[in-house]
């Protein structure tokens, strides 16, 4: 029979069974005080969450977990940043910077710019249009035309989840450049009126000049097309002076034949002739003869 072992620096009392003894390994009741004591440590070693910083922006660093409720809770400030004043002169540059004052995530960090144009100071999304050129947390503007006045909003996300969305007005001021003339400025009216087609990326297409004046545009490819109008050139001279020989050979050969026939006319009339003279000289005989 197999006996519990017995601490032997523990006396051994009669009618009294040692607890420890009997409690298994895996019990919950060693397992769980182990587990709790580790928790506990862990939690000692926590940092104290940093506080809210106003006015904007979804601040993880913020979180507070509460343990008695089993949930989280973040700062209670909305999304959208005030609107930042910006004022450019005219022809110079501008530049927005779309940070914020709290501390973002690390990793998956994205920033996207959009603008209202026509003027506009506004927050309101419907307003704003993609600027698919603009990347990165910086935006720059130049040179600076009364066209770019309006807002201009950059938004950060992580990880698809908006963190905080910021605002610039550019306002230009400053005189029009100098020689700009009344007429420039209504045909540019004019212009801005007109549809603008959308733009079309077309590959390439040089002529025989610009082929000619730039020898890195020879490619192989090119250098056929050259040979081959080269050969066509080439064919189209050599018809072209056959059928002017042919026409001359031919003119030519017309005008012996006209010849030849006038001559034979001419001959025939000859002929014709002098047979009604010797009829007319037939007949005056005859009729001297009667008259005897």
């Amino acid at each position: 029979m197999a006996t519990s072992p017995v601490d032997p620096a523990r006396p051994k009392m009669k009618g009294f069974y040692d607890k420890a003894s009997l409690r298994p390994p895996g019990s919950f009741e060693v397992a769980f005080p182990d587990a709790a004591e580790k928790m506990r440590k862990v939690i000692m070693q926590l940092k104290e969450v940093q506080a809210c910083i106003p006015p904007c922006g979804l601040q993880e660093v913020s979180r507070r977990f509460r343990c008695r409720g089993c949930y989280s809770t973040v700062c209670d400030l909305p999304l959208d940043c005030p609107v930042q004043d910006v004022t450019v002169t005219r022809g110079d540059q501008a530049m927005f910077s779309c940070t914020v004052n709290f501390q973002l995530p690390k990793e998956e960090i994205t920033y996207s710019w959009r603008f209202a144009g026509g003027g506009l100071r506004t927050q309101d999304l419907t307003y704003f249009r993609e600027m698919p050129r603009a990347q990165g947390y910086l935006a720059r503007i130049r040179p600076v035309q009364p066209t770019h006045r309006g807002t201009f909003s950059c938004v950060i996300t992580h990880d698809q989840r908006a963190l905080a969305r910021l605002y610039f007005f550019l306002n230009v001021t400053g005189p029009p450049p100098r020689g700009e003339t009344k007429l420039q400025a209504s045909f540019r009216e004019v212009l801005r009126w007109a549809p603008r087609e959308a733009e079309v990326i077309e590959s390439w297409r040089p002529s025989l000049g610009e082929l000619l004046a730039r020898p890195e545009a020879l490619t192989p490819s090119n250098q056929c097309l050259l040979a081959a109008i080269a050969a066509l050139a080439s064919a189209g001279v050599t018809l072209l002076a056959w059928k002017q020989s042919g026409e001359t050979e031919t003119q030519s050969v017309e005008g012996r034949e006209g010849a030849m026939g006038a001559s034979e006319k001419t001959s025939h009339l000859n002929e014709e002739m002098g047979y009604c003279m010797d009829n007319r000289l037939s007949g005056a005989k005859v009729g001297a003869v009667i008259r005897e």
